[in-house]
């Protein structure tokens, strides 16, 4: 389903101080080879079968593993139709125009996947998904490590990250997100109305920045009233060339 909606957003960052590479990284707590944007509502009727989708994705021994990172980001051009998605963001659906410019697409649409950057298509059509994942898996292992996490920490409503660079390519973006492990929603009006919604790595809040050689710390906001053992860190590296995902990080918020 498609709807259309013009208005603008600007992502705001904060890149606080410059980091010095040599401070100790922060393990990961995995490593995925391949990244799956989801864009997606809880006002779209057709969305519920791909968040279906991504639960066998993760069940499916060959993609199991943590190999696979789906982030679930709710657009809001679905909020005025009966139901407001509590995880929806005007910047997600900034996000999805990027992708619609990319990829040359008429217009906005939900439930829809990106794989690591550089091919979007419908979040029903799960053929196609495995077949992307089965080969960006095999290339992704090749890669060479984009970045370090050199610091992660929390300071009352905020998330602390500090990062370094691996290589000299300056052509590239740092994102990063505060996610939700899981999450279930009675839907009480819309197209979904009496629905129980179930659905992973929800975004609660999203960063893009620059990534910079000598790297940089910045911060994201922790949500209000969750438990950090119920959300993830994620990061990954971003071409600005093509779109291309080169990197992806998965850490613990203590």
């Amino acid at each position: 389903m498609t709807y259309l909606k013009a208005s603008c957003s600007i992502l705001f960052f904060l890149i606080l101080t410059s980091f010095s590479s040599s401070a100790q990284s922060v393990k990961p707590l995995f490593k995925p080879f391949s990244l799956v944007e989801m864009f997606t509502s809880q006002g779209c009727s057709s969305c519920p079968p791909a968040h279906e989708i991504v639960d066998n994705i993760y069940m499916d021994p060959v993609f199991g593993d943590n190999n696979v990172l789906f982030l679930s980001f709710h657009v809001n051009y679905w909020d005025d139709l009966g139901w407001k998605d509590q995880f929806s963001k005007e910047e997600y659906t900034e996000h999805q125009r990027y992708y619609q410019d990319k990829f040359k697409q008429e217009g906005l649409y939900t439930p829809q996947f990106v794989v690591n950057g550089i091919s979007g298509f419908s979040g029903n059509n799960e053929p196609r998904l495995r077949r992307e994942l089965k080969a960006s898996m095999l290339s992704q292992k090749s890669g060479p490590q984009q970045f370090e996490i050199n610091s992660l920490s929390t300071d009352k409503n905020k998330l602390i990250f500090s990062y370094s660079a691996l290589g000299e390519n300056t052509d590239r973006l740092i994102q990063a997100a505060i996610i939700s492990k899981s999450d279930t929603t009675l839907v009480k009006a819309g197209e979904n109305a009496n629905k129980e919604l179930h659905s992973k790595n929800n975004v609660l809040n999203y960063l893009q920045i620059p990534m910079r050689v000598e790297g940089s710390k910045a911060y994201l906001n922790l949500p209000s009233m969750r438990k950090k053992s119920s959300l993830l860190f994620a990061v990954w590296v971003q071409s600005k060339l093509d779109a291309k995902v080169l990197d992806i990080q998965v850490f613990e918020i203590k």
